[in-house]
């Protein structure tokens, strides 16, 4: 298996899909009985499949097309490195729209696989356990497209969870229509962001705080300069306030091509990039952190550590 030292004799190839408001990722991965990850491959795709979904209620005919081009192309390399099983998980747009159900249908029959919608509750747990690797006390903060989970705890016990219903889709699409936005409109989505993060009991948030998923992954590619992503350059990053502020300043004054090309950053993430820019910065803010660890794992991780022992 690729010349990966295991250390245990028996291992299993797996695949875990984390599907999204904004974007579906993939991790291949081998296990052991031990609950070892060996990654194989770990793809990552936009489908926007929340676009309007805070407007109409329903997704889009244009998001699951782009959402089931993801997931058969997700299939195809399934097969191509013998994954013996799939697990696929569906978060806030499947959550949150009103044609899900028949959604799930389509996506289920690209994939081949059944979706579990989870709610934002397991979410958050499963990134946690995800991102976690130490017994010490630990904060995650996840910024989705459609809700921002904060976890906190160990990994032996989550002390604290909560799911915001608010995330760099959701709080684009009710505050910035078009690039760049007016001062007025950056000031109301840091109001609505700050109001959510009020309702935290500030004692919370100490000890080793992670942030995962889209936004801070391209934030720290942006700081560290990188025309291409490098997981690892990027995991494990601690990405300081001050960088955080000087990117969101940048970023509301530019248009999204603008964004594209100064920090290459894919065209369906520069447009939401400034929401989860000031989404990051704010809860920096509201617990007094200088910054915080970036972390590439998060969900993805914590689906296949949920299932190890179905596999063994």
């Amino acid at each position: 298996m690729g010349g990966v030292k295991y250390k245990s004799e028996k291992v299993r190839r797996v695949a875990s899909i984390d599907i999204g408001t904004n974007t579906i990722l993939m991790l291949i991965a081998d296990i052991d009985e031990a609950c070892n990850i060996y990654p194989i491959a770990d793809e990552h795709a936009i489908a926007r499949l929340g676009e309007g979904v805070n407007e109409t209620a329903n997704i889009s005919e244009a998001a699951i097309d782009r959402a089931v081009e993801i997931l058969e192309s997700y299939r195809n390399k399934i097969t191509k490195l013998k994954v013996e099983k799939v697990f696929a998980v569906g978060t806030s747009a499947l959550r949150d729209a009103k044609n899900a159900l028949q959604v799930l249908k389509q996506l289920e029959q690209a994939i081949d696989t059944r979706i579990k919608v989870i709610d934002g509750e397991l979410e958050a747990y499963l990134s946690f356990i995800g991102t976690v690797v130490d017994q010490s006390y630990s904060v995650v903060l996840d910024i989705g497209g459609g809700s921002t989970e904060i976890i906190a705890g160990n990994s032996n016990k989550i002390e604290f969870k909560r799911s915001l219903r608010v995330g760099a889709v959701r709080l684009t699409e009710e505050f910035f229509q078009f690039y760049p936005p007016t001062p007025n409109q950056v000031l109301q989505a840091r109001n609505e962001a700050k109001r959510l993060f009020d309702e935290i009991d500030k004692k919370v948030v100490k000890g080793n705080v992670f942030a995962v998923a889209g936004t801070p992954t391209t934030l720290a590619a942006a700081v560290l300069k990188l025309k291409e992503y490098d997981r690892n350059k990027v995991d494990g990053y601690f990405l300081e306030l001050s960088d955080i502020e000087a990117l969101r300043i940048e970023f509301e004054q530019m248009n999204v091509r603008e964004i594209v090309e100064k920090f290459y950053i894919h065209p369906k993430r520069a447009d939401v990039i400034l929401a989860g820019t000031l989404l990051l910065e704010e809860f920096c803010r509201n617990f007094n952190l200088a910054g915080i660890i970036v972390s590439d794992k998060g969900l993805r991780y914590g689906i296949i550590k949920q299932k190890v022992e179905e596999m063994f």
